[in-house]
């Protein structure tokens, strides 16, 4: 069985280098499935940051099994899938405007952060409070 766990909130606190301010969540627990008798099927949790970035998070037993991340910001997107699984490949795509760019990782017990962002990024990396203040 798969877990509610830490996973998307992690990310978030990585991308913006930040610990989370406030906290709000909700959860459901659809009435006419056993299988949520006793357990939410489904969490939607919303981060606030400080400098009064947000960052939603949805989890799911009850769902499609979808575990990517996708940062929205003023220049772009990227987008991490898988986000969360280093037992198999990573793909990172970059949206800046209507150019895309985009890195394949193999299997790794490499870290998201600095070194993923390099890799397609020119010049050198963003540190992830310098990423957290263009989203």
């Amino acid at each position: 069985m798969h877990d509610f766990d830490v996973y998307c909130l992690n990310a978030a606190r990585h991308v913006f280098g930040t610990e989370p301010v406030e906290v709000q969540a909700m959860a459901s627990r659809p009435m006419n499935d056993p299988r949520f008798a006793e357990i939410d099927a489904h969490l939607a949790v919303t981060l606030r940051c400080p400098e009064g970035r947000l960052a939603q998070c949805f989890c799911s037993l009850g769902a499609e099994a979808v575990e990517y991340y996708r940062v929205l910001g003023t220049e772009g997107e990227l987008t991490v899938d898988p986000g969360y699984r280093f037992e198999s490949a990573m793909t990172m795509r970059l949206r800046r405007g209507a150019e895309v760019t985009g890195t394949d990782f193999p299997h790794s017990t490499i870290s998201l952060g600095r070194l993923l962002i390099s890799r397609i990024a020119s010049g050198p990396a963003p540190s992830p409070r310098q990423m957290a203040r263009k989203a």
